[in-house]
């Protein structure tokens, strides 16, 4: 059996399908309130307990580091270097190419995007 039989196999299993689709069965909303009513599974409360923990030890750890000063520290030299580059810009090549591929790049994804749209209300 080679790529085109399983190729040809696909075709048909989708085709089968395609032709006896049943569609969405009315139950008025009892598959809904089944699924609220299930008890919450052991892993999912694990899961969000240890989510809880992290963030708390993340929290402390922020807080005893003193992550204020240097989150402050770490914007004021942000913000003076953005106001440095606005007013003294350093227009070389490098500046220039950079400028290109980021407009570029923009244009791309925006092309992507638009076209992935598309396909999807088509």
């Amino acid at each position: 059996m080679d790529m085109t039989d399983n190729h040809i196999d696909e075709k048909l299993i989708a085709s089968f399908f395609e032709a006896h689709q049943i569609g969405e069965i009315e139950d008025r909303g009892f598959s809904h309130r089944v699924m609220r009513r299930l008890p919450e599974s052991r892993m999912r409360r694990l899961n969000t307990v240890w989510t809880l923990l992290c963030m708390v030890a993340v929290v402390v750890y922020f807080i005893m580091q003193q992550g204020t000063k240097v989150l402050l520290v770490a914007l004021t030299h942000l913000w003076s270097s953005l106001s440095e580059a606005v007013v003294m810009p350093d227009l070389n090549m490098t500046t220039a190419l950079l400028t290109y591929v980021g407009l570029v790049a923009v244009m791309v994804f925006g092309v992507y995007y638009v076209l992935k749209n598309v396909q999807r209300y088509i």
